[in-house]
């Protein structure tokens, strides 16, 4: 079954990395997702520039880690000559500090490896419609576990789900059936009760709590 249907939007994806493999969500994303079109796929890194403007391209996917200061150049790179280009990075959770670094410099996503192609959809959407987002997998090495527990309703987790999935408000609304200021009610509940300055924080927060 196809993720979108009846989309007119593409977001048109160049992807950096070695030839994926034929089973990855990076390789089936386009695939099962109508409104997503990887356009080209740029291998090695010194490629990718010339890919971005043959294509100019909405967002540029980085998927590789063998060489983390290679793909942070690339990201500096990038940022520099295409600033209105989204990044998106997919490494390892446990990569603390490359996510940290690239995060600093401006990517508006970074996705754990092995990432579902549901869930990379869901975020290059997100990012699509100026969101930035954080997998939960990577948000619990990136924000420690030094909070303890802390009760939420169930719609409050079900918010937060749809938040780690990187759902935009309006259609969050229109999955939970409630209006944009309910919605933010919850936000701002949320925000208190995991001590969080903004939504991407409330979702790591929860992530590493173990509340979603």
């Amino acid at each position: 079954m196809r993720l979108v249907a009846n989309v007119t939007a593409r977001i048109r994806a160049v992807r950096v990395g070695p030839p994926a493999d034929p089973d990855s969500s990076v390789a089936i994303v386009d695939v099962l997702a109508d409104d997503i079109e990887i356009v080209s796929a740029a291998w090695p890194p010194a490629r990718a520039l010339e890919s971005i403007v043959q294509h100019l391209p909405d967002i540029v996917l980085i998927d590789f880690d063998t060489n983390f200061s290679e793909a942070t150049d690339l990201v500096y790179g990038i940022r520099a000559r295409f600033p209105l280009v989204k990044i998106v990075v997919i490494g390892p959770a446990e990569a603390d500090d490359y996510m940290r670094q690239v995060l600093r410099v401006g990517v508006r996503a970074y996705l754990s490896r092995g990432v579902e192609a549901e869930d990379l959809a869901a975020a290059l959407r997100a990012i699509q419609g100026e969101h930035t987002v954080i997998d939960v997998d990577a948000s619990r090495v990136l924000f420690g576990d030094s909070l303890s527990k802390v009760p939420l309703r169930r719609v409050e987790v079900q918010v937060l789900r749809l938040l780690s999935q990187g759902l935009t408000y309006d259609e969050m609304t229109e999955l939970l059936q409630i209006s944009r200021s309910t919605l933010k009610r919850y936000m701002n509940d949320i925000e208190v009760k995991l001590n969080a300055r903004n939504r991407v924080q409330a979702v790591a927060n929860a992530a590493k709590q173990g509340l979603i």
